[in-house]
């Protein structure tokens, strides 16, 4: 009897060492599994440069957001010519999505002459808690970022700066030529930092070039500026173009402003009309002789009745 009691005892420790021996085995596979799955599961022809974004905590902002924190991916591109991309946002009214001129959702284009496009992430949460999002990214197959945040009231926003140059409606500025605003300040102590956009279009944070690049500043990117500076030079304006410009002022907390509130500053460039070269006209010397019955106080220094008419020159514009 003893010694079957031994048995069975031996019998089940292997029954226990064998189930744990499965449960990592089972473990593993799954880990594997899933792993070797999130891999196929990305679209063949682009790569995204993550798929969970943690955007932190941002202060709660006002319908329409001017206040948000950012986080930026990217889409890479692993086949050759226009990639078009698809883009779905599933809350809207926590976050907002920019990428090639699309906003939230439909199709942008990763054009053949850039090798990634930038996806511009905006957390702007209307009321205080957790507020989720899901950022479904179509080409051929569908990738799923997901986009967790958190809405706080505490802290207040950078302040504005209050003046502008140029300034609303001026008129006759020329295509190269150096914005500028006063300082803007964060009331809680913290540092700021500018970022200048400016475009043909009003919609200057947004707009596409027509090369699939957001955020316009004739180059294409958009101007950072220190948080020491207070301007920004743009050169190769258009002539008789109305463009468009704002300032976005950002604090070390993450909270972002587009300045001035609710408004748009915009200056208009000059025609282009310049003036021409004229004709050149040449008089020859000429001695004049004058009649002293006529002239009877000739100018100082004449003393004869004899005095010369110098060589000049006239220019004219057409």
């Amino acid at each position: 009897m003893i010694q079957k009691k031994h048995t069975h005892h031996l019998s089940s420790r292997k029954i226990i060492h064998l189930a744990m021996r499965l449960f990592i085995v089972i473990a593993l596979f799954v880990v594997v599994y899933f792993f070797f799955a999130s891999v196929a599961a990305q679209p063949t022809s682009i790569r995204i440069s993550e798929t969970v974004a943690d955007m932190g905590s941002a202060r709660v902002t006002t319908t329409p957001a001017t206040e948000f924190k950012e986080k930026k991916i990217d889409i890479t591109r692993q086949i050759a010519g226009d990639v078009p991309i698809t883009l779905s946002l599933s809350n809207v009214s926590d976050y907002t999505v920019v990428a090639g001129g699309v906003i939230n959702s439909g199709t942008a284009t990763l054009p053949a002459v850039q090798n990634a496009l930038s996806v511009s992430i905006h957390f702007h949460p209307a009321t205080e808690g957790v507020k989720t999002a899901t950022l479904t990214i179509t080409q051929g197959a569908s990738i799923s970022v997901k986009l967790t945040g958190r809405g706080v009231k505490s802290g207040t926003s950078p302040v504005c700066p209050s003046s502008y140059f140029p300034s609303a409606g001026q008129r006759d500025m020329p295509s190269s030529l150096t914005v500028q605003w006063s300082g803007a300040y964060d009331p809680d102590g913290g540092s700021v930092g500018y970022t200048v956009y400016l475009d043909d279009d009003k919609n200057v944070t947004t707009h596409s070039d027509g090369v699939g690049i957001p955020n316009v500043v004739k180059s294409g990117t958009a101007i950072g500026v220190s948080s020491s500076s207070y301007t920004a030079t743009v050169s190769d304006l258009a002539v008789n173009t109305i463009y468009y410009w704002i300032v976005e002022v950002s604090d070390d907390e993450g909270s972002v402003i587009q300045c001035p509130r609710g408004a748009l500053l915009s200056f208009m460039t000059q025609s282009g009309t310049t003036a021409r070269a004229g004709i050149k006209y040449e008089f020859p010397t000429e001695t004049i002789q004058f009649d002293p019955r006529i002239i009877t106080n000739p100018p100082p220094g004449f003393t004869d009745e004899r005095f010369r008419l110098p060589q000049t020159t006239e220019v004219i514009a057409n």
